[in-house]
This record gives structure tokens, C-alpha cells and sequence, in this order.
């Protein structure tokens, strides 16, 4: 966690350093915004997944079960909010933040991309926790880090956008780096894993581009905003009606509904 927190806060320092305070403002909006969907729910997921999967620690079989259902149903959830963050940034911004924070959107577009794939490492690296692994957890953060201090240095001298593109391209080798050890320890790589998540990913792509679409159009925001979001998950919903994993999503987002009513 103080690695994390030291290198979060890096990115922040080096470019209040080497650029304007506008730069800075527009950086830190597109990746508050990017970022508050996928905390969240990662924040969710890594509480509730860490004492289940503990209880069945010993039960290899049923942990790495377990396991890939949590990924499948994340990236479920996750792919949709952020891709669809991404196609709609233009209208957001400049109905949430105004004309003057429009610089800010290709931000979000890029961190929203960069984002969705945190839960992905989250879990990876609760499962080494729970398999009483912390020492692997330290190892690959540390050797992440490095990697990405490295190349947001050399990116500092290309520009902010050149920032956020090299934290997207390292976001995809961290994947791979977290996935290493639950490769060798449980059997499931990084391309296992890319297959347990590539639906979700493929129908949420295909979901949300008439909704990016749509923002060229002459349409006022708010209503590209509401439609754009109506039909990405409108379409997810019927791409997705058919999956088991979805249907038994959905009903447990149902029973958790009626129960709030009826409380």
C-alpha cells in the first residue's frame, strides 16, 4: 500500500513539475473521473472476495472455480461502465465540468480504457494473499512499479498525453506480470484469463460505439448522454441475454432491490 500510494502520487509531481497547473487540473479530472467506477466496485470486490476465498483455501479446485467466476462477473460489470464512460466523456464533461474542462476528455477516454482492467490484477493479487503468498504480492508490485516509473519518465518529455498513454500500455503489462504466479501456482495465465473475460469485453466494445457515435452528432449533451447510455446497456443486455453468468447476475441485482424496497 505505501508503494502504491508513493507511485500514485508520482505522476502527479512530475507533471505539476514539468507542466502548467491547467495540465495538472486536466490529468487529475480525466483520471478522478476514470477512476471512480473501478474503485469502487474493485473496493467491493476485494473485501468480499478475500474472506470467501479464504474459507476455501485448501480446496484448489473450487478456489480457482470460485476465482474465475469472480473475474467473469467483474469484468462483466466493470467493461460496460467504464467503455461506456469512455464513448460518452465528451457529453459528461461538459455537462458535469462545463466548456472550459473539454482538454480533460481524452483524458478520461484514455484512463477509462486504462482503468477497466485494475479488477483484473486486484484479484489476481488477493488470491496470492489468501493463499498466504504476500511475498509474491510485494515482489510483483515492487517490479511493476519499477517498470512503470521507467517509462513515465521517459514519457514526461513527449507531453501529459504521452503520461497517460504509457500508463495504459503499462496497465497491460501488469496484467500480464499478475498473472504470473496464479499461472504457476493454480494453472490459470494470463491467457486463460483472457479468455474467461474476452466476451464481456468484445460485447461491451460493440455496445457502446453507437453511443461514441452519436457524440458527433448536432444533438444537444444531456440528451447524447442519456440516449448514448440507454443504448449501450440496452444493447449489452440483449448481446448478453443468453449468458448464465448474466442471468443469475441479474437476478441477485433483483433480489437485492426488492429487498431494499422492502426495508
Amino acid at each position: 500500500s505505501l508503494i502504491h500510494n508513493l507511485y500514485h502520487e508520482l505522476t502527479s509531481i512530475l507533471i505539476g513539475k514539468f507542466y502548467t497547473a491547467k495540465d495538472l487540473g486536466y490529468f487529475k479530472r480525466g483520471s478522478d473521473f476514470a477512476n471512480l467506477p473501478t474503485m469502487t466496485i474493485n473496493g467491493v470486490v476485494t473485501k468480499v472476495t478475500f474472506p470467501i476465498l479464504s474459507k476455501i483455501q485448501e480446496d484448489t479446485s473450487r478456489l480457482v472455480s470460485v476465482y474465475r467466476k469472480y473475474i467473469k462477473t467483474s469484468s462483466m460489470i466493470i467493461f460496460i461502465f467504464c467503455i461506456s464512460l469512455s464513448a460518452l466523456a465528451k457529453p459528461l464533461v461538459l455537462i458535469v465540468l462545463g466548456d472550459k474542462w473539454a482538454q480533460s476528455i481524452i483524458y478520461l477516454q484514455i484512463f477509462s480504457f486504462s482503468c477497466m482492467f485494475n479488477h483484473i490484477g486486484a484479484i489476481n493479487l488477493n488470491l496470492l494473499k489468501v493463499v498466504g503468498r504476500s511475498d509474491l504480492y510485494l515482489r510483483l508490485e515492487i517490479i511493476k512499479k519499477t517498470i512503470s516509473v521507467v517509462m513515465i519518465l521517459i514519457a514526461v518529455n513527449y507531453g501529459v498525453l504521452a503520461i497517460c498513454i504509457s500508463m495504459f500500455i503499462y496497465n497491460q503489462i501488469s496484467i500480464i506480470i499478475n498473472t504470473y504466479y496464479t499461472g504457476k501456482l493454480f494453472g490459470l495465465g494470463y491467457w486463460a484469463q483472457v479468455k474467461d473475460f474476452a466476451k464481456y469485453l468484445i460485447a461491451a466494445l460493440l455496445s457502446a460505439s453507437p453511443a461514441y457515435l452519436l457524440t458527433f452528432s448536432k444533438i444537444a449533451n444531456i440528451l447524447v448522454l442519456f440516449l448514448g447510455l440507454f443504448m449501450s446497456f440496452s444493447i449489452y443486455y440483449i448481446l448478453l441475454r443468453k449468458d448464465s453468468l448474466a442471468i443469475d447476475t441479474l437476478k441477485m441485482l433483483n433480489e437485492q432491490i426488492k429487498n431494499t424496497i422492502c426495508r
